[in-house]
């Protein structure tokens, strides 16, 4: 205990500094602007059961294979020089071996995956990835075991060993750094749908927003800053007052409102995560919420009040901490209940014609723009409805576009759990509704996730995809508006026999932009 104490103090410490510094740095690059002091300090406070669980991970780490002795990533490089020539050899050579077969073995099966995945269904599209992951692993296993004794003799060379010196410190540095060129060359030569001019490309994906990779890259800050802090495990009352420091930013934030924390939230997964146990440490009365770090409790001595509690109308009681009581419901009739008999299907008879636009944003000229970047759409407007308050059900185009249709929240459809979802058939959509009054129904698209498999067609008489046919019908990059425009006037023509209900969907705007013939330029200069 007199050993681990400091030990654990020294790696807290270390992981609270790092935690300062990613949060530092985070605040000059992110690009979000107007980020205050008391949200940073929330943030810091929400990360801090993170530093906690990542030191006493340091710290079984160097109880199990330290010891006796503390030791310092300095001196663990010395121990390497001990070595023998072939050990060292050994080393160097699989883990330039490591690196490199790594990357193109994550770079092969991308690109196959890629491929599988255009026009096959899910199952099928799995099994083949399954199967060619095995196949090139093997490859990919063999092919560097073969190759190692020439690596070997290549290193036991005069020349080499001048040139090298076989050191363990300067062979880690030169692969570390070799991996991490290659993987930012790959992110900034690619865009974030993988596509560019070499096969490093394909890390371009890594750029995506909706991966977020921030919480896996200061994981392994905390872990880093922990142990490289290990070295001054003596100094224990400097880390002292470094953990004090911290609990005090905790304490301070603990009363924040809950906006900034649901800021926090939103910012990061692993500042979720300790907000989550620190929501339930402070949780008295065991509701599942807590008064502090805007956990919503507004009485924290009685379990029947709290933000998932029914809150009974008219009882001047607010249960559910909402900031009011329930009113009492009108009894007055529903508009619609008085409507004469029959009236509510008088619309029956129109043509309905749908047109949605994948991720086309909402600051168009007719909503204020200065740009003239939306013409046609304006003079649309000027003749229409417009409602300036719609909501898209949810940020993600899968889980967005189905239950749009089918009228539900997307927690409420009937659907798995995959990252392009599929609806099944327990849901009714727009498309089934119409049809079971006597529509024709007609859909036109151009992305594998119209086909059959999504279940978004349902209720459709067809769904027109040859607009996929354009060079890269799938990607987040093909121009394919005009073969969908002029898939969609030919369906138009099924409006002429009876009612008919048409829905066509765009996507040219998706992820990158590619300028269209025709459209203006706006660029300065």
């Amino acid at each position: 205990m007199k050993r681990a104490l400091p030990i654990l103090l020294a790696a807290q410490a270390g992981a609270i500094l790092g935690t300062l510094a990613w949060t530092a740095g985070e605040t000059v690059l992110d690009r979000k602007l107007g980020v205050s002091a008391p949200e940073l300090l929330c943030f810091l406070a929400a990360l801090m059961p993170v530093t906690l669980v990542v030191s006493l991970s340091v710290l079984a780490a160097v109880m199990i294979f330290f010891p006796k002795a503390v030791l310092s990533l300095h001196d663990l490089m010395e121990e390497t020089t001990r070595w023998s020539v072939l050990e060292r050899i050994r080393f160097s050579t699989w883990s330039i071996a490591s690196v490199v077969l790594t990357l193109i073995l994550v770079l092969v099966l991308g690109q196959t995956s890629a491929e599988f995945m255009r026009g096959q269904e899910p199952a099928v599209a799995g099994g083949n990835m399954g199967l060619s992951s095995v196949l090139f692993a093997w490859c990919f296993v063999l092919v560097p075991l073969s190759a190692f004794p020439s690596i070997r003799r290549w290193f036991l060379s005069s020349d080499a060993r001048t040139q090298w010196g076989i050191r363990v410190p300067r062979m880690l540095a030169l692969t570390t750094g070799l991996g991490l060129a290659l993987i930012l060359a790959g992110m900034f030569i690619g865009n974030t749908s993988g596509e560019g001019s070499t096969p490093l490309a394909l890390l371009g994906i890594l750029r995506r927003p909706e991966l977020n990779l921030r919480p896996v890259v200061l994981l392994c800050v905390l872990g880093g800053a922990s142990f490289v802090w290990l070295p001054r495990w003596s100094e224990w009352k400097s880390h002292l007052a470094i953990v004090l420091l911290a609990v005090g930013i905790v304490a301070n934030s603990a009363t924040r409102e809950s906006l900034l924390f649901a800021s926090v939230e939103q910012r990061s997964p692993l500042a979720k995560a300790g907000l989550g146990v620190l929501r339930r440490a402070t949780d008295r009365d065991h509701d599942g919420f807590s008064p502090y770090f805007g956990g919503g409790d507004c009485d924290d001595h009685n379990p029947a009040r709290s933000p998932k509690a029914a809150d009974l109308p008219g009882n001047s009681i607010d249960e559910d901490c909402s900031g009011m009581d329930a009113p009492i419901e009108s009894t007055t009739p529903d508009p619609q209940e008085t409507l004469p008999k029959g009236e509510s299907s008088r619309f029956s008879g129109y043509n309905l014609l749908l047109i949605t636009v994948d991720t086309l944003r909402t600051d168009l000229g007719f909503n204020g723009y200065a740009k003239p970047v939306s013409p046609n759409l304006d003079a649309l407007a000027k003749d229409a409805v417009v409602f300036e308050r719609m909501y898209a059900m949810a940020s993600y185009t899968g889980k967005s576009l189905a239950p749009f249709l089918i009228g539900k929240y997307p927690s409420e459809t009937h659907r798995n759990g995959g990252h392009f979802n599929t609806y099944y058939a327990a849901n009714v959509f727009l498309a089934e509704r119409l049809k079971a009054v006597g529509y024709s129904t007609r859909a036109v698209g151009s992305h594998v996730y119209f086909s059959g498999w999504s279940g978004i067609g349902q209720g459709f008489d067809e769904v027109d995809l040859s607009a996929r046919s354009v060079k890269g019908g799938d990607s987040d990059t093909a121009i394919t508006g005009e073969a969908v425009t002029a898939a969609g006037l030919k369906h138009l023509h099924t409006f002429e026999k009876g009612p008919a209900f048409l829905w066509v969907h765009y996507f040219d705007p998706h992820a990158q932009y590619v300028p269209h013939a025709g459209a203006p330029d706006f660029g300065e200069g």
